[in-house]
Order: structure tokens, then C-alpha cells, then sequence
């Protein structure tokens, strides 16, 4: 079926990429189109030129996004329309006459976001604790993404402009989108349209930061593409260079990427350090001009991604990956590690890093759940279509639930997939499975036929670990239990109190373990850790044990006993993480 517009038929191959699409999807896309030309054409002017022609070539240009942020049909549908409700070319009410109702609910949700924010500007000097509902991301999340869409296109259209209209759209998207942004943890995109902000409000300082690390960067550009080409080779998860005692870690790699930092980024970074507010500051200040000099200042971002299974065949973290390869490949090639830091927004952490020629580069380190959250923020484990992938109908088999119902799934899941399919809370209390009725209880790593009726026996007594994630094939089952992992195990950001032998207290993050507070004590403590005694009793705690308000504590050192690498897994303070790293520097003499 040949589309009648090239950059529409962008839009389908895009939605391809991750979605399987029936002909009448292809068709709900044209019409969608359709209507949008047609609405345009009523509302007084043709389409060929003028604002109704940047209409058009707007909201594709929004679909585009959300295509390519894996939205499916009806999204993108909706995103090419979200124009004509929210500039009152269409009343929503003529348009639920003419889509279907699924796109008509994002398209309402298009409208009440968008009014919401006129009505922030409207009220910011009329009422100064006027807030914007941030709820509105987890009612309409569709519909906030296509907002946000909407902002990179009209953004990245005119960020040459220094018209009025544009330096304070640039304004409020910094003002009322960008910390609703934040507030879903979609850090990439606010870090696009900070970055956009920045060069439309402080294009003075922005030219001179491009000047600067244009300078420095051309300097060092020959020693950076040697350093990076290196990495990549490393980093291949099909490299042959690897030590031995990488391999088990190599086939969880799913990415790694070298990109520019921000400049928004750096100038914030800058200013940061020497007490000034740089997106919020639009004069330009002197203490720029000391960037080339400035001391630990990373121009490039690398980032590794691997598997989230790692944390289950491996039981390791993604710290001790990073370790491990830092004593068996980057230290060899003259890496120096500064220590591990979190970001001036506190919204991640990185290792700090320099190649032999003093190159700095800040080096995070993800697993792929981590990383999709880091694009595309709370969506990624509150809607799964950001998971999916092209399914063909041949690869789908046909089973029936208890009742007789019918679901096609894919070839090859288990009776645990399932269980997930059904409901989130079977799945996460699955007992076992009968199948056809045979009467056999049947484990949750049983592979289902075509035909298969699936009864699943829910227990109370049973709740999800940590090793269900190799019985799982389907994104959805997956997800959901990363999803109950991360309540699971996520810090609440509260302090405890823990007393040492001699009656001192010391306030440790919850969740903290014996070797966290041992290396709080002191670092020698740490480092020569043994065991740990609690409220006087006997009892030997090894490094994973956590602590509760109020224990007491004393930390035994051993004469022989020196700390490892897999400790890394046992602390949770960047504390202890620096201590550790500083001791391995010290004793590996990096």
C-alpha cells in the first residue's frame, strides 16, 4: 500500500521496527493523516503553504518521535492529530465522531496537558504557589510524551531565532516541562531540551563554551578516536581481545556508546562549582573562560549497557562488572580512575576517568532496564509497548486459559510467561501449573504447545526470586518482575542510626550493610573487614548483612583478610565505593 506522503511512510517503517502492523493499522495512520489535512483546509487556508503547511509538517515530525520512542499505532495516530485540539482547530468533541476511541483519549489527554500549561503561565505572576499537576504524566502518559515531542520539534525548528515568541517558549519548556520530565525520570530527554534551552536563552555563553571545547577538543582529538576505538573493541560483545576472565561478563554487553557531554551539561557543571546557577543565569560570566583549565572536567560521556540477567546468573552488579574490567583491560592501557560520582542532579552516578593523555570522560555504567528507563523515563515499566518487538502471526500458538478462553502467545514461553500474561500477581505467587487437565503439577520453566489448556495454581506461601528470570522469555513477564525487584530492593533515600562499641552514633543510609558503616567508622576498617558483632551478640555477620535502627555495632578487623573485588556488590554508600576504589588503586599501584 503506497502511502501519499514520504515522511508518513517514514513513520510506518519506524513503527515497524518494534511493532507487528496489520493493513487496516496502515490505513488508521492515513486517515489520521487525512483528517488532519482536511480539519487544516477547513479552518480557512489550503495546506500547500503558510501555517497550516508547518502544521503539517509538525505533527509528522511529532508522530516521527513517537514512532521511534516504540509508540504503536494508535499513538502515533493520535500524535499527528494532537495539533488541531490543542490549537482549537478541531473541537474534541467533533473529533470523537471521527477516530477511534482509544486515539481520542490520548488526544483528550493532548488537550488537558497542554491547557494545564497555558493556564501555568496565565497564573505564574497571579499566583505564586501555582503548580502544574504533575499527575497528569501517569493519567495521559501518552499524551505527555507527544507534549514533549511536540517541544524538541518547535525547539530544534528555531533554535537560530532570537524572536521574542521563541525565547519564551524556550523559557517555559525549561520552567514547567523540563522538571516534569525530570519528575518521570526521562533524564535523556530533558538533558535534549535543556541542551535546546540553553543555546536559544544563553547563546553567548553557549557560543563560548563550543569555542572553548572545540579547542580543547581538537587538541586531543587524535589520543580521544584512539582511546574510544579502543573501548569499542573492548566493549564488542563478539571481540576476541577480552582476557579469559571477561568472557562469562561478554555476552550480557548490549551496548556501549561514546557521545559528547552536554554542553548545557558542562556549563552547568561549571557554574555549579563556582556557586552560580547556569540555566537560570542568561548573562554571561567570566568564570567560563576558565574551562580549559578546569580541573577534572569530562568532555565525553561513554556509556555500557548490559543485560539485566547479569544480576542473576552472575550475581553481580554493574559495578563489579565495570571493576573487573578496569583491573583486566582499561588499567593496562594507562586508564587512571578518579572515583565514582554522581551527576549534578544527583539523578545518576559514573566513574570518573582519564586515558593516558589526561583525557577525562565520565563512564556509566547500566543495565538495559536502567537504560530504557534513562530514555524514555517511568513508562518503560508502567507501559510495556516500549518493550515490544515485530511478532509475526506464525510465530504465535493458540492456549486456553481454566475457563476455555482462547490467548495467542508466543512460541516457546513458559507456563511462568503465562501465569504474568494472566495477572501480575499470579505470576509473581506462582505455584505450579496442570496442564490438559492431567492433574500434574507442572514447574515454571514448562514450555507450552499449541492447544495447551493452562491452569495456574496461585500460592501465598511462594513470592518471586531472584533465578525465575531464566524460566522467562516474554517482555512483559520480564518487565514485571523487574518492576517487583526494584520496590523490592529500592532505597528509601532515609537515614538509620547505628552505634558503635564505645557509644557513638553514626547515621548510615537504610539499607546500609556492615561493611557500608565499617568503612564509615574508618577506612581501615573497611578494607581489613572480618566480621561484624551486633548487640553484643556472638553471632559473626559477614559483609551482606544489613543493618536496622538502632544496632549496635563493632567491627572486627583480620590480619590476613584484605578486601575484594566482589565486594563492590555488598555496599550501597558512595562512601564505601571511594574507599574501595582508593584501595585498589593503592595496592594495584594505579
Amino acid at each position: 500500500m503506497k502511502t501519499p506522503n514520504s515522511k508518513l511512510e517514514q513513520i510506518i517503517c519506524s513503527i515497524k521496527d518494534f511493532h507487528f502492523i496489520e493493513e487496516s493499522e496502515i490505513k488508521k495512520l492515513m486517515s489520521a493523516f487525512d483528517l488532519l489535512t482536511n480539519c487544516l483546509s477547513n479552518s480557512g487556508c489550503g495546506i500547500d503553504g503558510g501555517i497550516n503547511s508547518y502544521y503539517v509538517d509538525h505533527s509528522l515530525s511529532v508522530a516521527q518521535h513517537m514512532a521511534s520512542w516504540r509508540f504503536d499505532c494508535n499513538v502515533v495516530a493520535a500524535a499527528i492529530l494532537y495539533i488541531l485540539p490543542t490549537n482549537r482547530i478541531t473541537p474534541l468533541a467533533e473529533l470523537k465522531l471521527q477516530v477511534d476511541g482509544d486515539i481520542y483519549t490520548v488526544l483528550e489527554g493532548c488537550a488537558d496537558i497542554h491547557d494545564q500549561i497555558i493556564s501555568h503561565k496565565l497564573n505564574e505572576f497571579a499566583q505564586a504557589d501555582y503548580m502544574v499537576d504533575y499527575e497528569l504524566s501517569s493519567r495521559y502518559p501518552e499524551s505527555f510524551y507527544i507534549e514533549i515531542a511536540a517541544h524538541i520539534d518547535i525547539l530544534s525548528r528555531k533554535f537560530n531565532s532570537q524572536s521574542e515568541d521563541i525565547l519564551t517558549f524556550a523559557q517555559n519548556t525549561r520552567e514547567i516541562l523540563i522538571p516534569q520530565i525530570k519528575y518521570i525520570h526521562a533524564y535523556k530527554m530533558a538533558d535534549f531540551l535543556e541542551e535546546l534551552c540553553f543555546e536559544i536563552e544563553n547563546r553567548t555563553a553557549y557560543d563560548v563554551v563550543c569555542s572553548i571545547i572545540g579547542e580543547v577538543d581538537s587538541l586531543n582529538e587524535f589520543s580521544r578516536k584512539k582511546f574510544i576505538t579502543k573501548l569499542k573493541q573492548i566493549f564488542d560483545r563478539n571481540s576476541n581481545i577480552t582476557s579469559e576472565n571477561l568472557r562469562e561478563f561478554q555476552v550480557y554487553i548490549k551496548l556501549f556508546s561514546a557521545n559528547k557531554r552536554s554542553l548545557a551539561s558542562i556549563y552547568h557543571y561549571i557554574t555549579h562549582n563556582n556557586g552560580r546557577d547556569a540555566l537560570h543565569n542568561t548573562t554571561f560570566s567570566n568564570d567560563i573562560l576558565k574551562l580549559k583549565n578546569f580541573a577534572r572536567t569530562a568532555f565525553y560521556d561513554l556509556i555500557l549497557v548490559i543485560d539485566d540477567e547479569i544480576i542473576v546468573n552472575k550475581r553481580c552488579s554493574t559495578i563489579d562488572v565495570f571493576m573487573e574490567y578496569f583491573e583486566a583491560m582499561l588499567r593496562p592501557l594507562g586508564v587512571f580512575l578518579y572515583g565514582y560520582y554522581q551527576t549534578t542532579n544527583q539523578d545518576a552516578c559514573y566513574f570518573l576517568l582519564s586515558d593516558s593523555v589526561k583525557n577525562m570522560y565520565r563512564f556509566f555504567v547500566k543495565t538495559e532496564s536502567q537504560y530504557l528507563r534513562y530514555l524514555y523515563g517511568d513508562i518503560v515499566q508502567d507501559k510495556f509497548i516500549l518493550y515490544q518487538t515485530p511478532k509475526k502471526p506464525e510465530d504465535e500458538i493458540k492456549v486456553f486459559k481454566k475457563d476455555g478462553t482462547a490467548e495467542m502467545i508466543e512460541k516457546g514461553i513458559t507456563v511462568l510467561d503465562f501465569a504474568f500474561i494472566i495477572h501480575e500477581d499470579l505470576g509473581l505467587h506462582f505455584g505450579n501449573a496442570i496442564l490438559n487437565q492431567n492433574g500434574k503439577p507442572q514447574p515454571a520453566y514448562t514450555i507450552l504447545n499449541n492447544g495447551d489448556t493452562v491452569e495456574i495454581k496461585k500460592s501465598e506461601y511462594i513470592t518471586a526470586e531472584l533465578n525465575w528470570f531464566r524460566y522467562l522469555k516474554t517482555e512483559l513477564a520480564i518487565n514485571y518482575l523487574i518492576k517487583h525487584f526494584k520496590t523490592q530492593f529500592r532505597q528509601s533515600g532515609r537515614s538509620i542510626r547505628v552505634l558503635t562499641k564505645d557509644g557513638r552514633t553514626i547515621s548510615v543510609p537504610e539499607g546500609a550493610t556492615v561493611l557500608d558503616f565499617a568503612f564509615f567508622v574508618y577506612e581501615d576498617k573497611g578494607t581489613c573487614f572480618d566480621y561484624a558483632l551486633i548487640n553484643q551478640s556472638k553471632k559473626h555477620y559477614t559483609v551482606d548483612h544489613v543493618l536496622c535502627d538502632g544496632d549496635t555495632v563493632m567491627i572486627q578487623k583480620s590480619p590476613t583478610a584484605q578486601a575484594d573485588y566482589y565486594w563492590f556488590r555488598h555496599v550501597k554508600t558512595t562512601k564505601a565505593i571511594n574507599y574501595l576504589i582508593e584501595y585498589f588503586k593503592s595496592r594495584d599501584n594505579l
